[in-house]
């Protein structure tokens, strides 16, 4: 159609006014024609120039006209050398919608048609957009001298749209501190602090900058060790370095000393000292120091002075000699040791302080030495003539036959003893007694006699009677014994006469070589003091018997056994790697896994068991793990935590039964980084089985072996009775670094661990654990394998707690923390026994003894138990120990023994705090047969009784070098308290070493300690929980081993350290 009916359609065909035309033929809105033959001749755009803000967009037209102007339906195509165009035409008007690059400048639009050779094409003006605001990060930073840090600005449009390709300024306020540059990259220079500011087209963003110095990470003192005398100096320097090695300059050093009675030090390093000595010279800067040991020594001694130079004495004289140290300048010395010596001791002799003593006539020089310097003086020695003789004893008994020795001293006329002078001896009468001449004297008939000692002309006598059948020997019984600190023995003495003829009626008198040792009292009560030795006499007549006495530190009975401990330390899998995807099949995995292999599940998948570790041939190992990176798990050591839960697979089981169970024999399975729970709404017997505690096992060859749950949470939930999370009857299993809870039920026992079928060894390390009934049991059900007796445990460094929510809602059946009825070799170490009230039992933390549970274990037996450095806290009462199952007597057993307690730490055990009976230590051996017992270097307080014996007789029971609180009764029985009852129930007992808070020392044995209150102990801030005993306690270093009474605090802090984190 040609356009000749209307204006617009006319201006249509003015090609060079485009836009009017472009609009023209909009207006026109002549509708298509079905089909068009003529091609298109001519392509117009418009505008053909426009401006655009970076950014932002425009529109732009085109239409394809044909040789007679009209509009064609050709297709048309657009382009642009910058930015984008998106065609949202309609009809034979095309419309481009234009969007501008973020960089200025002048760029091209092109619209193409019939196939590109028609074309035409606008220029387009991109226009920079103003910045209107800067972003600036990190708003403040921190860093040491020497180092950068980068900061960052954005400019911004008003919009807050980021623009590109800004020029940015970069500036510091304090280029002392720090200089910035043109990249915004700020380099420390001083201490001190700037503002970093950011400017880019007339806006500007700041940020805070401080400048630290390099910390000081050592100091080195020069020289690090000197020696110089009293009364000199020397200078000390100190060298600062950084943590790379630099040295640091202008750094502020102090100087102290260790010992300022012996040396000094100043502000500036210069040593001064005063006495003989040692000190630590220390020098500090930012809390780092640095030190040098300075020993101070004495100015030498160069001469030796005696005075007198020469003097003479009588023989049984004395002289003092003294003596003057100089130096080598002369002048004198003070508090020198010096040495004194005899050049013929049998003329004269010295001793220590050089007083002089005649001996013999003749001459002798004595020596003074000191520091290797000698002096001496010349000493002779005069006899002194006998003035006077005197006999002893003075008068004296004997029996017929019988001997008496006597013995003469003769003195010079001052009364000064004279030695080596001839004495002869003479009888009155001859035919009642004779004597030698040595002055033994021998009865001979009955009667009266006066023996006469004669020297050099004077005399002395003494009277002998000589009566009938005198005691000829004395025989003391048992000839030796041992007997432990404290401990007692009653010795006998049996007199007979020459004939060997018993005499009753004599007077015995008893006496100890060394009461240090063992003391003796009147009717030969023999008690122990110290570990040693010491003979006891018994005297009658004059004639003596005697008994060796050892005084040991123990009992004598042995100490525990130590276990076999089992090695779990991980190895990396070396076989293939089966993934079982979420929804996979486990089971399959495992039964198609060989050793070596490992079987990865999802992390937070679920798999829903049960499910069974079949037996497999060798012995390489089968992983079961998590997805997840190791870098997400706790690394091998460090204990499992709910918080893990997100990246563990989790294996539930949905009913009664177990999650993970076993066949028979399966071994070498070990799970790291797994959750294990359930489903079930009301109960579940146990979530991981590890061997059967039935009768289908009953021997040994059944028995799952080489099983480890490494780093697992297993648990329950707060309303599902959950009998067990795992059960351990099997062989070389351990559960190490796992975390066991929500392990409880009402109205039966339940337990984070149990076991009573499987022989060991078990490994339970670094665990938390928490039951209702018990945390961990062992026993409580018989085995189906004979003679088997879960054996070689180590337990340690778990946490046994109980949550105090249970004691207040009273929803879980409570017993006790641990419990021992059947095991042997059990190290338990290192572990936080917390929280045991009385509920379904009178809340004892610990309870060991030997049961036959059901009577078909007459081998059962708790035996070989040592518990060190633990510390247990908050409960009724401390340790129950029973030799044997009292609830059923008529039950054959074996008997409780070698049970060991060594520095471990006990608090609040507490009647008023969680009832029952407050008793830290009870005992009861019913059938007599407890045995073993020791308890050492323990600290403890409860509220009511220190020991409580129930019943029988302890064989070897040891209590030594404590600190434990008296209570209200201390030790108590229904018969006798106290030393009295360990009297009547510890035969052969040792009770020594011992601070007994409160107690009267008159109710106990001697060798122990009765400090009237706590703070009379001496403790560093018992109220603090500090239980150190101070440098000033009159405790430190009193055990009978030498060292500090109590727990030994360090070895138990050192041994729980983050146990209960």
């Amino acid at each position: 159609m040609i356009f000749k009916h209307k204006l617009s359609c006319r201006l249509a065909m003015i090609r060079d006014a485009v836009l009017v035309g472009i609009l023209a033929l909009i207006s026109c809105k002549i509708p298509s024609r079905a089909s068009l033959q003529d091609q298109p001749s001519k392509l117009i755009i418009s505008p053909s120039s426009v401006v655009v803000p970076e950014n932002q967009t425009a529109d732009l037209y085109a239409v394809a006209l044909d040789a007679t102007g009209d509009t064609t339906n050709a297709p048309i195509t657009w382009t642009a050398t910058a930015g984008s165009i998106t065609d949202t035409s309609m009809g034979a008007v095309h419309r481009g919608r234009y969007r501008a690059p973020g960089a200025p400048g002048q760029y091209k639009v092109k619209a193409h048609a019939n196939g590109g050779s028609l074309q035409d094409s606008a220029t387009v003006t991109v226009s920079t957009v103003s910045v209107a605001s800067l972003g600036l990060s990190p708003s403040s930073a921190g860093i040491i001298v020497g180092r950068t840090q980068q900061f960052t600005a954005v400019p911004m449009d008003s919009a807050g749209n980021p623009l590109s390709g800004r020029a940015i300024t970069w500036v510091s306020s304090n280029p002392a501190a720090a200089t910035v540059s043109g990249g915004g990259l700020a380099a420390g220079v001083s201490a001190g602090s700037t503002t970093i500011t950011g400017t880019s087209e007339g806006q500007s963003a700041t940020a805070t900058l401080t400048v630290s110095t390099v910390p000081v990470a050592s100091v080195t003192v020069t020289p690090s060790s000197a020696t110089i005398t009293v009364g000199t100096s020397t200078q000390l320097s100190a060298v600062t370095k950084d943590s790379a090695g630099g040295t640091l300059s202008g750094r502020v050093v102090t100087w102290a000393t260790s010992n300022a009675a012996v040396a000094t030090v100043n502000t500036s390093g210069l040593l001064t000292s005063s006495a003989v000595g040692s000190a630590t010279i220390t020098a500090t800067s930012e809390g780092k120091s640095g030190t040098a040991t300075i020993t101070v020594t004495n100015v030498p001694v160069a001469s030796v002075t005696v005075s007198p130079a020469t003097a003479s004495i009588q023989t049984a004289s004395t002289q003092q000699l003294s003596t003057v140290t100089k130096d080598s300048a002369g002048n004198t010395l003070t508090g020198r040791i010096v040495t004194w010596a005899s050049s013929n001791s049998s003329v004269a002799s010295v001793n220590s302080s050089g007083l002089v003593s005649g001996v013999a006539a003749g001459s002798a020089t004595i020596t003074a030495t000191s520091e290797s310097k000698s002096g001496t003086a010349a000493i002779t020695v005069i006899i002194v003539p006998v003035a006077s003789v005197t006999v002893s004893p003075a008068s004296a008994s004997i029996g017929i036959g019988g001997t008496r020795q006597l013995s003469a001293v003769t003195k010079d006329a001052a009364g000064n003893t004279l030695t080596g002078r001839a004495v002869t001896w003479a009888s009155s009468n001859l035919a009642v007694a004779t004597v030698n001449g040595t002055g033994l004297v021998t009865g001979v008939t009955v009667g009266s006699v006066t023996i006469t000692a004669t020297s050099e002309g004077k005399s002395g006598t003494a009277t002998i009677s000589v009566i009938i059948v005198p005691v000829a020997s004395v025989t003391v019984g048992p000839a030796a014994a041992s007997i432990a600190i404290g401990g007692t023995r009653q010795l006998s003495a049996v007199t007979k006469d020459s004939a060997g003829n018993t005499l009753t009626g004599r007077v015995v008198t008893w006496g100890s070589s060394n009461t240090a040792v063992a003391t003796v009292n009147a009717t030969g009560l023999v008690t122990g003091v110290t570990a040693g030795s010491a003979t006891i006499t018994a005297t009658s007549e004059g004639k003596s018997g005697t008994a060796s006495i050892t005084v040991t530190n123990g009992t004598g009975v042995p100490d525990p056994t130590l276990p076999v401990l089992l090695n779990t330390q991980y190895s990396a899998p070396t076989g293939a790697t089966i993934s079982v995807p979420a929804g996979g099949d486990f089971q399959a995995a495992l039964n198609s896994a060989q050793p070596g292999d490992q079987i990865v599940l999802a992390a937070g998948a679920t798999y829903t068991g049960p499910f069974t570790l079949p037996v497999k041939p060798g012995t390489g190992w089968i992983l079961i793990r998590s997805s997840t990176a190791d870098a997400n798990l706790p690394a091998e050591g460090q204990r499992m935590k709910p918080s893990y839960a997100a990246v563990l697979p989790k294996i539930v089981s949905p009913d009664a039964g177990p999650a993970i169970q076993t066949a028979p024999g399966a071994h070498h399975y070990r799970f790291l980084g797994v959750e294990i729970t359930t489903t079930a709404t009301s109960l579940n017997y146990g979530l991981v089985l590890l061997g059967d505690g039935g009768g289908a096992q009953n021997s040994l060859a059944q028995v799952p072996h080489d099983l480890i749950l490494d780093r697992t949470y297993i648990h329950g939930n707060a309303t599902v009775n959950l009998s067990r999370c795992v059960a351990l009857n099997s062989a070389a299993s351990a559960v190490i670094d796992s975390y066991l809870s929500e392990c409880h039920a009402k109205g039966a026992d339940a337990q984070a661990i149990a076991g009573w079928n499987g022989p060991g060894p078990f490994k339970i390390v670094n665990n938390y654990l928490e039951g209702s009934g018990e945390n961990l049991l062992f026993g409580g059900a018989d085995p189906s394998i004979p003679n088997l007796i879960p054996s070689d445990m180590e337990i340690r460094r778990n946490y046994f707690f109980k949550p105090l929510a249970w004691k207040a809602s009273g929803a879980w059946t409570v017993k006790n923390l641990f419990e021992l009825k059947l095991g042997r070799r059990i190290l338990v170490q290192g572990n936080i026994f917390e929280n045991s009230w009385e509920d379904a039992q009178t809340g004892f933390a610990m309870v060991i003894w030997s049961v036959n549970q059901g009577g078909t274990t007459s081998w059962a037996q708790t035996a070989d138990v040592w518990i060190r450095e633990n510390i247990i806290r908050h409960a009724a009462s401390g340790v129950q120990l029973t030799d044997y199952n009292t609830d059923h007597p008529e039950f054959p057993t074996l008997y409780t023994q070698r049970v060991r307690f060594d520095n471990n730490l006990w608090l609040d055990i507490s009647q008023a705090n969680w009832g029952g009976d407050g008793r830290l230590f009870q005992l009861a051996s019913s059938a007599g047969q407890l045995a073993a017992i020791k308890f050492y270097h323990q600290t403890g307080f409860e509220s009511i009784t220190l020991i409580t014996i129930v019943s029988g007789q302890t064989q070897g029971f040891e209590f030594g070098n404590n600190i434990v609180n008296y209570g209200l009764y201390g030790i108590h029985t229904p018969a006798a308290s106290d030393g009295a009852a360990l009297a009547l129930y510890m035969p052969g007992y040792l009770f020594a070493g011992n601070a007994v808070i409160g107690a009267s020392a008159a109710n106990y044995p001697i060798a122990n300690f009765f400090p009237a209150t706590l703070d009379a102990v001496g403790f560093v801030n018992a109220a603090a929980g500090d239980y150190h005993l101070a440098a000033s306690s009159l405790y430190k270093n009193q055990g009978t081993d030498g060292i500090d009474l109590g727990a030994d605090i360090t070895a138990v802090l050192t041994a729980t350290s983050g146990v209960d984190q």
